[in-house]
């Protein structure tokens, strides 16, 4: 598994409409995603979405700006945990 990380900036509005896009998306390509975590912090969502194929980690990392990171990133028990929500 392939897991692809995007950050999401903005306010309430501009998240709701970028996860609205990304399920759209994802919908029109008829992919179901293994997985998918979401941390919230003040006006950001770092959102990562696991993927069976390096194809399908590739498209969606390219349309939504995000980087594929490693499959042990999506084991941590604390996703505040995570590196880039701490180095934000």
């Amino acid at each position: 598994m392939l897991a692809v990380e995007i950050q999401i900036d903005g306010g309430d509005d501009a998240i709701d409409a970028a996860l609205v896009s990304i399920w759209k998306w994802l919908a029109q390509r008829n992919l179901k995603p293994l997985s998918y975590r979401y941390v919230f912090s003040s006006r950001r969502v770092v959102f990562r979405v696991g993927f069976s194929g390096s194809t399908e980690a590739a498209s969606f990392a390219h349309r939504f700006g995000g980087k594929i990171v490693s499959v042990k990133d999506l084991s941590s028990p604390d996703p505040v945990a995570w590196d880039t929500i701490n180095a934000a």
